[in-house]
């Protein structure tokens, strides 16, 4: 009996595209087998191993070989497999870019991650309304006008991550693609997914957000263009009138006392006295906690188990040298992004991929610098994931979709 690898594969990329909306089990089952599937093709076809070359492969091995280095050559306790644990998500990358065979397969993939999403933030929304979480029969924590919503996640902040990305891909097909026979089906998870993410009351995502904005502002038609900025201030009008409880959570930025975000400044003005004292390779992966009594500035904390800052956290564990290979990364992957749709006509269904990759990417980058989006497993395998997706077109040759 003949094996057909393809649809094996195929099966793969969906069914893992399905799952990491919903949690780690599925989602690193899916990632799992994808990744086993990855180097079968690695080691049976030639061109799979180019288009793995492709991307932005080598700056990300760069940065996680100097992150890798920093830990083991850390003054303090050697975590390594906490390192491979937490960098885990990075297979999301090679198992989107490894496995998309076809231009159909790979939209398919992004549609139904679509409708899983969607499925998760309504029943965020009945969370918003009941104040229940229903799976784990739990009350939720009531702010003004509602309830903070978890999805299926144990924190709101996870879930709002979470939502964002599905929120973005959402609205970057809604835009730009041309979904002829699902286009009410489309706008109805759009605005779906856009409450889901306002009930996860995650000011961070929200903040986030306006980097897609700015990538779907700079690539829209001047009619487009006009169409962005009304619905984003109708948008943020309607939330804040709506959910008064959304935007007493903003003004607490500008509040004194322990309530204020002091308490974020604190943690990273504890972060910069590690990083003033290990610059180079910085503590080691996973350190941070483990060294905080001795650095911590005098106050309150509400939360001391990481920087809340993406970057800063990169800082901590690898040092400026690991920083500085993160910022090369992106810096790669926007420069590469850009020539990619430039290249493409306004009508390619290949477009509305590569600015949903950009997209996301933009509001998770934005978004962690206030919260850690990308040590959090949950959110980063979407990010990663949504990487891959948008180079593995290097492996289409179609620019259409005839039924779509």
């Amino acid at each position: 009996m003949t094996i057909n690898w393809e649809k094996i594969e195929a099966g793969t990329l969906i069914f893992t595209a399905a799952s990491l909306p919903i949690g780690l089990a599925p989602a690193n089952l899916g990632l799992g087998v994808g990744m086993l599937l990855v180097i079968r093709k690695l080691l049976v076809d030639s061109t799979t191993r180019k288009l793995i070359v492709g991307g932005i492969t080598v700056p990300l091995l760069l940065y996680l070989g100097m992150y890798l280095t920093a830990t083991v050559f850390s003054k303090y306790q050697v975590n390594i497999a906490g390192f491979f644990e937490d960098k885990w998500v990075v297979s999301a990358y090679f198992v989107a870019l490894g496995l998309s065979g076809s231009l159909v397969i790979m939209t398919r993939a992004l549609v139904i991650q679509i409708i899983s999403g969607s499925v998760i933030a309504a029943y965020a929304i009945l969370q918003f309304i009941t104040g229940y979480d229903i799976i784990r029969a739990k009350e939720l924590e009531p702010i003004s006008g509602g309830y903070m919503a978890l999805g299926l996640f144990s924190h709101h902040l996870t879930y709002g991550g979470v939502a964002l990305i599905i929120f973005v891909i959402a609205l970057t097909c809604l835009l730009f693609s041309k979904p002829k026979n699902y286009r009410n089906y489309l706008i109805f998870m759009t605005t779906v997914s856009g409450i889901g993410l306002v009930v996860s009351y995650a000011r961070s995502a929200i903040l986030g957000l306006g980097a897609a904005f700015l990538i779907f502002f700079l690539t829209a038609s001047s009619k487009m263009k006009l169409v962005l900025v009304g619905s984003a201030v109708v948008g943020v009008i309607g939330m804040l009138v709506v959910m008064p409880g959304m935007s007493d959570r903003f003004m607490k930025t500008f509040k004194g006392g322990d309530e204020s975000e002091t308490t974020r400044i604190r943690l990273w003005q504890t972060s910069a006295a590690m990083i003033g004292d290990h610059p180079m390779l910085g503590v080691g992966q996973s350190n941070f906690l483990y060294l905080f009594e001795k650095y911590k500035v005098p106050g309150y904390y509400d939360n001391h188990s990481h920087p809340h800052n993406d970057m800063i956290t990169i800082a901590v564990d690898g040092g400026i040298l690991t920083l500085l290979c993160f910022i090369g990364m992106w810096i790669v992957f926007f420069f590469k992004g850009t020539k990619l749709v430039l290249k493409l006509p306004h009508d390619s269904q290949k477009r509305w991929i590569l600015l949903s990759g950009m997209a996301v990417a933009g509001s998770i980058l934005v978004a962690g610098q206030f919260q850690n989006y990308l040590a959090d497993a949950e959110v980063a395998n979407m990010v990663w994931f949504s990487v891959g997706i948008m180079f593995g077109l290097n492996s289409t040759t179609n620019t259409s979709i005839s039924d779509w």
